[in-house]
């Protein structure tokens, strides 16, 4: 690989991976990418997660005003830590199998293989999903909470099992699956079909990738409010008011009334399941029960709460993490080359 020097602008040219490349690197580009991206988005995801556990929609900037009166501005960073912790193997991870996949597939060639290339994507987040998903549980609480991550897991482990750790495990992985392929495909093609004579540079691998993250965002919203519910209901009734069963019984019958006898039918099996709630503390059990819940309580509306924070969270949030490695494993290449 080969640097040059155009405008006062580092551009790398565009290059077939190495297999003799240490994995290493991939795994070192990644982490400080994670660490990055999560870091300094977590303000945005923040006021996204106190967005999607309210069932009134209050939207973003009053959100925001709420929290910087509550918590103030440094409290946007609440669980800055424990983010950083997971999102260091994970990415290491993410980033060094998609390169293995993408050697393995003989994708390194400069052609276009749009499907492929989300397939490598989608490969490479089932493992960080795996990683990250405990992590990301607790920084939702403690960013709803002004609790130490130790009483957090103390609590969660007593009131819910360890199983709550993982629970939205599924729910992740059918948001991440998406995202992530929807992310490297169009991250990947867009590097190939817009390639700068002199080789890609900061911009441009910036403008790639946050186009991909957007495209992403749009996809993955109603999972995104999903997995949110799953993971931060057992404090959820602390910062929200409950409906009454006089409320839900009145919107069954709106229900009845306004829908099919299967909406009827619908609404009956989500009070059955908000019986069987109660009386076990666990107000969302799985991903098709918590859809329930979230129609019959909110409407369609519910499903794109947090839309606006979401897009601002993963348009930059890709540019950031993709950027930061591109840059950091071509560094780390040509010094492992010189030496």
């Amino acid at each position: 690989m080969s640097i040059e020097i155009a405008e006062n602008e580092i551009t790398f040219e565009w290059e077939e991976r190495d297999d003799s490349t240490p994995y290493l690197i991939h795994m070192i580009a990644g982490s400080f990418a994670g660490i990055s991206e999560h870091c300094s988005m977590l303000p945005i995801d923040t006021i996204k997660t106190h967005m999607q556990v309210k069932k009134s929609n209050p939207g973003f900037i009053n959100t925001l005003r709420s929290l910087q009166s509550n918590i103030g501005f440094l409290g946007l960073w609440k669980g800055a830590s424990i983010q950083a912790l997971g999102c260091v193997p994970a990415h290491a991870a993410y980033f060094s199998i998609y390169e293995h996949a993408k050697s393995i597939m003989n994708l390194n060639d400069g052609n276009q293989h749009f499907i492929l290339f989300g397939l490598t994507g989608a490969l490479a987040t089932c493992i960080h999903d795996i990683i990250i998903t405990p992590f990301d549980v607790l920084k939702q609480r403690q960013q709803l909470t002004r609790q130490k991550i130790n009483f957090i897991l103390k609590n969660m482990i007593k009131q819910e099992g360890l199983f709550s750790l993982f629970r939205s495990v599924p729910v992740t992985m059918m948001i991440n699956l998406p995202s992530a392929a929807t992310i490297v495909c169009v991250n990947e093609s867009l590097k190939i079909m817009y390639k700068p004579q002199n080789g890609h540079s900061f911009w441009s691998y910036l403008a790639c990738a946050s186009f991909a993250g957007s495209a992403a965002a749009c996809v993955t919203i109603p999972l995104d409010v999903i997995k949110t519910k799953l993971q931060t209901q057992s404090i959820q009734k602390n910062l929200v008011s409950m409906r009454s069963k006089d409320e839900v019984k009145q919107i069954k019958l709106e229900v009845v009334d306004k829908k099919s006898q299967l909406i009827s039918s619908f609404a009956r099996n989500y009070q059955s399941s908000q019986d069987m709630a109660q009386s076990s503390g666990i107000k969302y059990r799985n991903i098709l029960q918590t859809i329930q819940s979230i129609y019959l309580e909110e409407g369609l509306r519910g499903f794109v709460k947090g839309v606006t924070p979401r897009m601002l969270q993963q348009a930059p949030s890709a540019a950031i993490s993709w950027t930061v490695y591109e840059m950091i494993k071509n560094s780390l290449i040509n010094r492992n080359n010189r030496e």
